[in-house]
């Protein structure tokens, strides 16, 4: 086909409204604002795993906040961070905040430890950064991981409670150091925090199947979830924790399907 024919027009497409930086570390950022954003200071959402998850979830904010009234999404600031995707073993230290203890035996990082400082960054350097280009309300801040991600949305949730106004925790990774984890929680003060948990019905089978299934088994990604709502519900009350399933996802499918809940759950804590 020549240069005038059908499919010579294909141009590279870019997340409107969106803005991408650079920050010291190795670190990017990716960030949208709704429409019109003035000089008030607007809530935020930072995302965790930015470079896969930004765009859908900067997406849902700006689809499903255009009418708020209706969906229960409030306008808010999008914040992805990121560094290498592709560097996992980074991801594994930044994103923990002790010694991994795997259940099943598998996951045997070099390096971890690195939550603490991961979450020093997000308050301060990177919120100076974003507000060279939007102010942000310091009151209304949320947190959305999943995985590991999750993990570390929990442990800020948990240390820090009054820098994080709502967590969401979708496929949290609580096996890591599920006693840890549940030790952190059962001690976390009430400042008036909130928190959103997810998970797939998949991601648990009843029975070993397959080589895999062993492994979910023993991590219980479903199990920890109940168990960790469990635990905050009885710290913070029942209208402050969600507990969303979805039944026939698995844990790839099931940040996107329970998504929306968490963005309306999320907006109704930040307005509280």
């Amino acid at each position: 086909m020549d240069a005038e024919g059908q499919g010579s027009g294909w141009q590279e497409l870019t997340l409107p409204g969106a803005v991408t930086t650079r920050v010291a570390g190795g670190y990017r950022l990716w960030l949208q604002a709704p429409p019109g954003s003035g000089a008030a200071p607007l809530p935020v959402l930072w995302l965790l795993d930015g470079a896969s998850l930004f765009p859908s979830v900067a997406r849902a904010v700006a689809i499903l906040s255009r009418r708020a009234d209706a969906t229960g999404v409030a306008p808010m600031v999008v914040v992805g961070i990121d560094h290498d995707p592709y560097n996992t073993a980074r991801r594994d230290a930044e994103y923990s905040f002790g010694e991994c203890r795997d259940p099943a035996g598998l996951a045997r990082p070099a390096e971890y430890g690195g939550g603490p400082a991961m979450l020093g960054r997000i308050r301060s350097l990177f919120r100076q950064t974003i507000e060279s280009w939007v102010q942000i309300d310091g009151e209304r801040q949320a947190l959305l991981g999943h995985s590991l991600g999750g993990y570390f949305a929990l442990n800020a949730l948990a240390l820090q409670p009054a820098f994080i106004r709502v967590a969401g925790a979708i496929s949290p990774s609580i096996w890591w150091d599920a006693p840890a984890m549940q030790s952190a929680l059962s001690a976390m003060p009430d400042v008036g925090q909130s928190l959103f948990l997810g998970a797939g019905g998949r991601e648990e089978p009843t029975e070993i199947r397959k080589p895999a299934d062993e492994r979910r088994i023993a991590r219980g990604i479903v199990r920890e979830a109940r168990s960790a709502a469990t635990i905050v519900e009885e710290r913070l009350g029942k209208g402050r924790v969600k507990l969303a399933i979805a039944e026939d996802e698995d844990h790839a499918s099931a940040f996107l399907t329970v998504l929306p809940a968490f963005l309306r759950f999320a907006s109704a804590a930040l307005s509280r």
